[in-house]
């Protein structure tokens, strides 16, 4: 699917939804998306206090010509005359941000952003771009990126070899020796110096952040037997870890499912389900037996200490729930309509867009806009009547109807891949979840697949 189609916060878009639709109340919207105005006035002031080049400062003054425009429009233009003013400003606004922060993004001189960004602005400092507050202000975040990431390297340090694990803790020591170093009273050159042996030990911590991550992508793909986004490879360690154990012993490794494992499982469902389409007299019922067998998994682990089941019993109800849940997830990819043919395409940047206004980042004036067949922009247009969101469902399922996936299969040496932003693995382009976590394929799956 295009990447060119501007997505909004979705509180913006609720607003402009709000002002577009007839018997709705933007009022009540009003103080939300005021509050996100003084988010953007929060990241101007994040951001725009150092300047990587010309080009940047304009871009940050013009961002806040805009946002004053809009507030302008916002808090004096009677509600039924704001939409188009609104509307034009805002995108300009967004995408300007957009642009800065994908050239923030960019790992200019280290792929740890909280390293990049210090670098960035110690050398803006250098060339008169940032006052020192802008290159202080950043200390104390490197200094917390540095101690989640020593935390991080300590629980597995024991794997590692030993000369890897001193040549890291030697790095992070020489990373926190050249932050003491960065002081106002520093000579320009002592502040390069000590710019330049951030850069250098990062490379160094990089290796081991890398391989951490390399590990958690083993783990995951050891741990495969449950098809369940966000918890399938915890499910399954904890049945290996519960095999000989003592039941007073699982109450610790019972947190982790608790208080991470299941919501964000429940959190990453929340998105799978805006963005999988499928005959929509179906979809009410098996989004039901899906709550439900999530909530049964639930039941299963809370009732994993319950005394008045044995441990047998209470271990087999765990074991069962998961295998249904995973059937379930299973099921429910087989139900659904892909979509990953369209990138590129027109229908693609409308099916993006359809995307978009069930996650709330693309209101109906530009959903609107984009080319569509004549049942899909009838559906669109009920959609923008009552906000139902059934509508917008039948018509992603009524778009991918129309333009099916091609029948024939494509050799597999030839097959792109798009790698997951959940669990990091590598999958086929075309399916619509991941096979590692059963996390939704994303909107450019394809766009991923050749960014690697």
């Amino acid at each position: 699917m295009s990447s060119e189609l501007q997505h909004l916060p979705a509180g913006v878009v609720a607003y402009l939804d709000a002002l577009g639709r007839k018997g709705a109340d933007p009022k009540s919207l009003h103080p939300e998306f005021l509050i996100h105005l003084e988010l953007v006035s929060e990241w101007l002031a994040n951001l725009s206090d150092y300047t990587i080049d010309d080009l940047e400062r304009d871009h940050f003054a013009h961002v806040r010509t805009l946002l004053e425009a809009v507030r302008t429009t916002a808090e004096e233009v009677a509600w039924g005359e704001q939409l188009p003013p609104l509307r034009r400003d805002l995108y300009e606004m967004f995408s300007m941000m957009d642009r800065i922060n994908k050239r923030r993004e960019v790992a200019t001189y280290s792929p740890q952003p909280a390293v990049n960004d210090l670098i960035l602005c110690g050398v803006a400092y250098l060339q008169k771009r940032a006052p020192w507050d802008a290159l202080e202000r950043r200390l104390d975040k490197l200094e917390n990126s540095l101690d989640y990431l020593e935390a991080g390297l300590e629980s597995v340090q024991h794997r590692l070899k030993p000369e890897v694990s001193q040549g890291v803790l030697a790095a992070t020591e020489a990373m926190r020796d050249a932050l003491d170093a960065l002081t106002p009273d520093q000579t320009d050159d002592l502040v390069k110096s000590a710019l330049g042996t951030l850069s250098e030990s990062a490379q160094i911590t990089q290796l081991a952040i890398d391989w951490k991550r390399q590990d958690e992508e083993r783990f995951r793909n050891a741990h495969s037997r449950f098809l369940i986004p966000a918890a399938g490879p915890a499910l399954e360690s904890f049945l290996e870890y519960v095999d000989g154990v003592d039941r007073q012993a699982w109450k610790a490794a019972l947190e982790p499912l608790l208080q991470e494992s299941l919501p964000a499982m429940r959190s990453e469902w929340m998105a799978i389900r805006r963005r999988l389409f499928m005959d929509p007299e179906q979809r009410e019922a098996l989004w039901g037996e899906m709550e439900a067998a999530m909530e049964d998994l639930n039941a299963a682990v809370q009732d994993l200490l319950n005394p008045q089941l044995s441990e047998d019993e209470a271990l087999n109800g765990f074991e069962d729930a998961a295998e249904h849940l995973s059937s379930q997830f299973q099921q429910l990819r087989s139900l659904t309509l892909p979509y990953a043919h369209l990138f590129g395409s027109e229908p693609g940047q409308l099916l993006e867009g359809i995307f978009g206004a069930l996650g709330g980042t693309v209101p109906v004036v530009r959903l609107r806009e984009l080319e569509a067949p004549t049942q899909v922009s009838s559906l669109i247009e009920q959609y923008a009547a009552d906000g139902d969101w059934d509508h917008l469902f039948r018509a992603g399922f009524s778009l991918l109807s129309a333009y099916p996936a091609p029948a024939q299969a494509v050799e597999e040496e030839e097959r792109p891949r798009w790698t997951c932003l959940f669990c990091k693995a590598s999958n086929e382009m075309g399916g619509l979840t991941c096979l590692g976590c059963a996390a939704a394929a994303p909107l450019s799956a394809a766009v991923v697949a050749k960014a690697d």
